[in-house]
């Protein structure tokens, strides 16, 4: 079957139809999920999907319709549906289709070791990835939860503005939950890692960075309440940057959603701190060609040394602000039509090690884990979770820590941060490294 002459035709009828722009996007996945327990397949799961999205505009305004089924009848109906939907919808003089780039990055984003590694192989894979879990101490006494997955897919798109654009990418994860048990007392802990490869997909580095957390929080102490330096770990961290991130949003900008509007070019962040989005990293997972519409893919700066450089933004965002778009109308399939989303956005790693960063505090709190943080408000940034952690004294870690709790603004946090971390990692298209906050409330028993 020939996607780009499906493409082709159905934009053909589109516009002999009435419209006067159309796009086209037809994605293709296929994936595996293990998961294990007791050394034994508990869940598989294989999967294949197939999809045709449309979008026309007519008269500036905006018709979309999706389906799975590739037959005439089918895509009959969906034609149909989508210059009906253009009708009914409220016109905007922003509304129009993206032109093809003239240039487009190779990202490397493809292993089609993903796709040709046995079944059998990946399963061993997931077993022996719950096993390590398991032998890291004695004290490890249950894996909850020790998953991977496998996946590759494909994307065409085609728009009346000239775009014939195709890529193929592949993406593994793994995840893990375990619980660590000691002297009646249990403790729980989770990791999670993906990447674009296979074999860069360390499912070692997951199970024993679960099992350390768990372990290490075995006679953890309640603490008085305190003011003290802070330090959150890298996935603590990047749950915060995840909180921010829809502030970068030009839709956010737009709709009065964010506390950054009208900001750029103030310091608005610690001097130490920048952040970025990139979709250009090999291997990454949200990185690629182009966006959900066309666009090239990019790096973009949107805080450099404290300071608001700049927003995110898809085709309409970027014109209504009078500005490009930054590559970042972004998709989760052919269901959907592009909204302003990341690509690969990170904090940019320091040079202090963990230890270094811990080794200035006299007392302070290193926190690897909060309770949450789904409460925080990423408008006004306003957030109020539960953590738990290691109380540090003298420069080093003293004793795990429970049932504290932090409250605050994330901006005010990210103002406050005095060290920045060379650990860097990424959860999924999210990634920071560790971070040190000068003083931060910290409520205790």
């Amino acid at each position: 079957m020939d996607y780009r002459d499906i493409g082709a035709g159905i934009l053909k009828r589109l516009l002999a139809k009435g419209a006067d722009e159309a796009e086209v996007y037809i994605q293709l996945s296929k994936g595996t999920s293990i998961e294990m327990k007791d050394g034994e397949v508990d869940s598989f799961e294989g999967a294949e999907e197939q999809g045709i999205g449309v979008r026309v505009i007519s008269e500036k305004r905006v018709g979309f319709s999706y389906t799975t089924d590739f037959s005439d009848r089918a895509l009959d109906k969906l034609l149909d549906e989508a210059v009906r939907g253009a009708v009914n919808t409220e016109g905007d003089s922003f509304n129009s289709l993206p032109s093809q780039m003239d240039k487009y990055e190779d990202v490397k984003i493809f292993d089609d070791k993903v796709i040709k590694t046995s079944i059998k192989e990946k399963i061993e894979r997931a077993r022996l990835f719950e096993e390590c879990a398991r032998n890291y101490d004695n004290r490890i006494t249950k894996v909850r939860k020790a998953a991977v997955d496998f996946s590759a897919s494909e994307t065409y798109l085609l728009s009346s503005q000239g775009i014939t654009l195709y890529q193929k990418g592949t993406n593994c994860s793994a995840s893990i939950m375990v619980v660590a048990e000691e002297n009646g007392e249990a403790q729980m802990a989770w990791d999670f890692a993906s990447h674009r490869f296979y074999d860069d997909l360390n499912v070692d580095d997951v199970a024993k960075g679960a099992s350390k957390k768990a372990v290490g929080l075995l006679g953890a102490k309640r603490i008085q309440s305190c003011r003290a330096p802070v330090i959150l770990s890298d996935s603590v961290a990047s749950e915060f940057l995840g909180i921010l991130s829809s502030s970068f949003s030009g839709d956010a900008i737009l709709k009065n959603k964010s506390i950054l509007k009208d900001k750029k070019g103030e310091r608005l962040f610690s001097g130490l701190i920048n952040i970025i989005d990139d979709g250009l990293m090999p291997g990454m997972v949200g990185s690629g060609m182009f966006d959900g519409e066309g666009v090239p893919l990019q790096k973009k700066v949107l805080v450099e040394k404290g300071v608001l450089k700049g927003y995110l933004h898809n085709t309409i965002t970027a014109r209504k602000m009078n500005e490009k778009s930054t590559g970042n109308g972004m998709r989760g399939g052919f269901k959907g039509i592009p909204n302003v989303g990341i690509t690969n956005l990170f904090i940019e790693k320091g040079e202090k090690s963990l230890d270094g960063l811990i080794s200035d505090i006299k007392e302070g709190i290193y926190i690897t884990e909060v309770m949450g943080m789904h409460t925080a408000n990423p408008i006004s940034g306003d957030f109020s979770v539960g953590a738990m952690g290691f109380y540090i004294k003298d420069g080093r870690i003293a004793y795990p820590v429970r049932e504290i709790a932090i409250a605050g603004s994330i901006f005010d946090l990210f103002n406050k941060i005095d060290g920045v971390g060379n650990d860097l990692k990424f959860y999924g298209k999210i990634g920071s490294p560790s971070l040190r906050i000068a003083e931060l409330s910290v409520s205790g028993k």
